[in-house]
């Protein structure tokens, strides 16, 4: 037993040594501000070590881009000028396109001069939250959890200290708070899913993830639901401003719409190709139509998932479980599976796929999904050919797979809200 708790604790240390590693790598990579004020042209300068992974293809230096679009739109608001309608700024290429709820900052005085201590600061949060949450007890979770952390995905999203990395903390906390039944009980980890789909549209839907069998529970989080809706629905032009200043991804994107526009892309680039494409139908219509179809297949997909993770819930086993890994498991898939319906995203949005890894990795049986993760987000940023599709094939394969085992976890705290009746579906044939 003594040998046991000393080689977790080895394993837990060893996972904290690499975060702490990664920061520090952050820390010295974005250079002090010069005569200590900040400088947009100073921080492009920001540089990674000239090693792998760090110099992979499409891994971008650590400006913290996406935290500067944020502070200088607080900035402009705090002096009465609309950042939606305010010209860029010089180097920037493109306009403010983050939820209003971000400006209400600008009384607090941040602005540009904040970039460096506040991209430190979210990336020691994420990373401590990573930890947090995966805690390593064992060889396989450390290396899956450091190789993680070193993907393209994650250090995308360390470089922009994109809010991705906020959303993450934030279902990790949640998650945490959830499981242990922090004062309060569990109920303001429905909160901090609310706060967070007020910076991001897609957690909303891990809303579902606190479903435990208590009706209770199944009607705090359908009023939590319907209340978001309400307030998207009321700021709908905002949120239409927002996604027509938001940059499509089409290189280092994730989602059920790639692989299809890529096809496409590729289609038009080639001038036989086209040609046939143009015989059957004009390129408008399978501009509207490949969409379409696309995502039909991932819905009846998803279907089936559903479908075949009723039938086979009686056969869980996982009934001791860490519940804070159960959790935030049910978070990061459901986060993920609505992520990707959505279509385009950029792919440091796998970051939440993290919060899935050690509930899969603790049994035999969907381990594969957990492994199936690494080629996935360390090829992410492969641009085309053979290792793109087998990319891209493969999440859908994720997909599902997270879809599966999500509807196969919740199936039973499902049915005890009376929800769906689903007892006589999983119970065994009698053998008389």
């Amino acid at each position: 037993m003594m040998t046991s708790r000393r080689s977790s604790f080895i394993w837990l240390a060893l996972t904290v040594g690499a975060a702490a590693l990664l920061w520090f790598i952050i820390w010295h990579a974005y250079p002090p501000y010069k005569n200590g004020h900040f400088d947009r042209a100073e921080s492009y300068e920001a540089r990674w070590p000239r090693v792998a992974p760090f110099n992979l293809p499409a891994v971008d230096s650590p400006a913290f881009y996406d935290l500067q679009v944020i502070l200088w739109g607080i900035e402009v608001s705090a002096q009465g000028r609309d950042p939606y309608h305010e010209p860029p700024p010089e180097g920037a290429s493109y306009f403010y396109n983050y939820p209003s709820i971000w400006l209400h900052l600008s009384s607090l005085g941040l602005n540009l001069e904040w970039t460096r201590p506040l991209g430190l600061a979210l990336a020691g949060s994420f990373l401590i939250s990573v930890i947090l949450i995966t805690r390593p007890r064992s060889p396989l979770c450390f290396i899956w959890v450091c190789a993680f952390l070193f993907t393209p995905p994650a250090l995308d999203a360390l470089a922009y200290a994109n809010n991705d990395l906020l959303v993450f903390t934030l279902f990790a906390v949640a998650a945490f708070w959830w499981a242990t039944r922090f004062p309060l009980g569990g109920w303001p980890a429905i909160g901090l899913i609310g706060i967070a789909a007020l910076l991001k549209l897609y957690p909303v839907c891990a809303l579902l993830a606190f479903l435990d069998g208590r009706r209770r529970t199944l009607v705090v989080t359908c009023i939590t639901g319907m209340m978001l809706a309400l307030f998207f629905t009321a700021n709908l032009s905002e949120l239409q401003t927002v996604s027509s200043q938001t940059p499509r991804p089409h290189y280092r994107a994730i989602g059920s719409q790639v692989l299809s526009s890529r096809l496409l892309d590729g289609a038009t680039r080639n001038p036989p190709a086209l040609a046939k494409l143009e015989s059957v139908a004009k390129l408008a219509v399978w501009q509207r139509v490949l969409p379409l179809v696309t995502t039909g297949t991932l819905l009846v997909i998803l279907g089936v998932c559903a479908w075949r993770g009723f039938r086979h819930a009686h056969t869980m086993t996982d009934n001791h479980a860490d519940a804070v890994q159960r959790i935030a498991f049910r978070l990061g898939a459901c986060a993920h599976i609505a992520i990707f319906v959505i279509g385009h995203n950029y792919m440091h949005r796998e970051i939440l796929l993290i919060l899935t890894g050690p509930w899969l990795l603790a049994e035999a049986n969907r381990r594969w999904l957990a492994i199936l993760i690494m080629p996935i987000t360390w090829l992410a940023t492969v641009p085309t050919g053979p290792w793109f599709l087998f990319v891209q094939l493969s999440s859908w394969v994720l997909t599902a797979g997270l879809a599966y085992w999500l509807i196969r976890d919740l199936a039973p705290d499902l049915e005890k809200t009376g929800f769906i009746k689903i007892h006589s579906a999983m119970s065994p044939p009698t053998v008389h």
